[in-house]
């Protein structure tokens, strides 16, 4: 580059930014020109000469020195030196990003730029937290769905038919539509540190009882009361997150937790098919039953209800977490403990967002619980492959739900910044997700090997997962302070498709057993009510306070 080149993009470089892109080179020339202190100890870092705009960054102030100075070993040298100085916190384009900073270019010395102490960063505690729920989602997971993969193991044994199970499988559901509200209002009454570890032991000790059962009524109501325990994990979830995560990251922390409960899954399939090639079905529930146990006790230690509650949590993490949420909620006034009260229960009934985010929670969850009930005996009663072979092929929708989750995540949140749309960032994704889910599944029938047929159906779910974190923002957004009760209503109704596909596909399972029927009926029943649960988003207004009409 000649000097003439180098000058004319100096002096661009000036113009641009209203200020000498670098120090006096006089004051930095050698080594032997930094000032010495007395007692003999390293070089005094050199300051910068009076009048002169400290430079921000290390590239952007290497590449200006070099237009300037050129890039032979001496330069560098000045250069090493004229970086030693405290940062500057001035944005040429945006003006100052620190308080204490002036707005005048020209006041820009070390003097008014103090470098940011790490006392002065926003700690971290609450991507502590959010990982902890996220392994406490993951966990439960681990004892909900190790029924799936042992189910005809557990069929045989204990001479259950295929009706008698179904219905075991459902159970469950009956139990955790019944104490979504309860659940809660445990977590308001009692505060989530309490509340959640407490959840978590009752419903492993639950789960050995269903490890430990050898007949039809027992299993029944070990699978009904531990449904029961685990009804808090969701409005507990939903209030940490309600507490803890900024405003701005809903999206992406409701989907970390869709995630972690789908990861849960992945592991329950895989890890409880290869467990009983070794063990017995009741070893492996006992097994499952400590992690949660050991799970309540770590989070006891160290969560707390609060930020403001937590000793490691500095005033800068607390501003963080508290920024924007009087601008999301409309309201200015300090924030009631949320109660499910007459008026506010008669205005979710008559809510038109209500009915809709619920009836979409129920066709989506009535889809997935394909997964992690009948899939794996699907394949291998319509398609003859092995029980092992059933629980790894499982595990690629449920893998292919996990990244859909994720990604629909951060979809969410970066359409609400670009659009400043909470109606396209929320219900666009489920419109989309769910509907090309329904779309993809269609072509599962033409398929003609088992592997073709979970390659398919692991597409379609990836689009299904779009739509989990657009749920959690949307109920977050509508609810305000009563998101523990709104989102233990939303998660009722999806508990409510949960529960009657499973019994639904029992006794068309056994019909087509008994007929030799299509097999393709179980997949046009899966498509379906993901076309429904598209259509329910249409009629969302997250916009909308759920106390309001839309």
């Amino acid at each position: 580059m000649g000097t003439g080149t180098r000058r004319t993009q100096y002096h661009r470089e000036r113009h641009r930014t209203g200020c000498d892109p670098h120090p006096d080179p006089r004051a930095l020339d050698t080594a032997r020109d930094v000032p010495q202190d007395r007692s003999g100890a390293d070089p005094v870092a050199p300051r910068w000469p009076a009048g002169r705009l400290c430079r921000c960054g290390v590239a952007a102030r290497q590449r200006r020195w070099k237009l300037h100075h050129g890039s032979g070993h001496r330069d560098q040298r000045r250069f090493a030196h004229a970086i030693a100085s405290p940062p500057c916190f001035v944005d040429h384009n945006r003006g100052p990003r620190h308080p204490q900073v002036s707005n005048n270019l020209q006041d820009a010395s070390p003097s008014t730029c103090p470098a940011v102490s790490p006392e002065d960063r926003p700690t971290a505690i609450r991507h502590f937290i959010l990982a902890a729920v996220a392994l406490a989602a993951s966990s439960a997971y681990l004892t909900r769905h190790c029924i799936v993969v042992a189910n005809t193991t557990i069929q045989s044994e204990l001479q259950f038919t295929t009706e008698q199970m179904g219905w075991i499988l459902a159970v469950f559901n009956i139990g955790y539509f019944a104490f979504q509200v309860p659940g809660g209002a445990l977590a308001n009454r009692f505060g989530t540190r309490v509340s959640f570890p407490a959840l978590s032991v009752l419903w492993s000790m639950l789960a050995a009882w269903t490890g430990s059962v050898s007949s039809y009524i027992p299993m029944l109501l070990s699978r009904a009361t531990f449904g029961a325990a685990q009804a808090g994990l969701v409005p507990n979830t939903a209030k940490i997150i309600n507490d803890w995560i900024p405003v701005q990251r809903r999206g992406s922390s409701g989907a970390t937790i869709g995630a972690a409960m789908s990861i849960g899954a992945v592991i329950t399939m895989g890890l409880t098919a290869m467990l009983l090639e070794h063990a017995h079905w009741r070893t492996v529930y006992y097994l499952y039953s400590l992690v949660g146990i050991a799970w309540a006790g770590g989070y006891f230690a160290f969560a707390r209800e609060k930020p403001s509650d937590h000793p490691w949590v500095n005033a800068q993490e607390r501003a963080l977490i508290e920024a924007g949420r009087e601008e999301s909620t409309g309201d200015d006034e300090p924030k009631k403990q949320s109660r499910l009260t007459v008026s506010v229960a008669r205005a979710m009934a008559t809510s038109t967002n209500m009915w809709a985010i619920c009836g979409q929670a129920a066709f989506r969850s009535a889809g997935y619980v394909l997964f992690v009930s009948w899939f794996p005996a699907f394949l291998e009663k319509g398609y003859g492959v092995t029980r092992q072979d059933s629980g790894l092929m499982n595990m690629s929708p449920l893998l292919a739900t996990i990244l859909g989750t994720m990604t629909g995540g951060f979809i969410v949140d970066w359409l609400l910044k670009r659009t400043r749309s909470k109606r396209i960032s929320r219900c666009g994704i489920g419109v989309a997700g769910l509907g090309l889910c329904g779309l993809f599944s269609l072509f599962a029938p033409l398929t003609s090997t088992p592997g073709q047929l979970v390659t398919v159906i692991a597409i379609a779910a990836l689009c299904s997962g779009l739509a989990y974190a657009s749920t959690w923002a949307a109920v977050m957004d509508m609810a305000g302070d009563q998101t523990p009760i709104v989102i233990g209503v939303n998660n009722m109704a999806s508990t409510l498709g949960a529960f009657v596909m499973p019994a639904a596909l029992g006794y068309l399972i056994g019909d087509i057993e008994r007929s030799g029927g299509d097999w393709n009926q179980v997949i046009y029943l899966f498509a379906g009510v993901h076309f429904a649960g598209s259509l329910c988003w249409l009629a969302i207004r997250p916009d909308v306070p759920i106390t309001e009409k839309a």
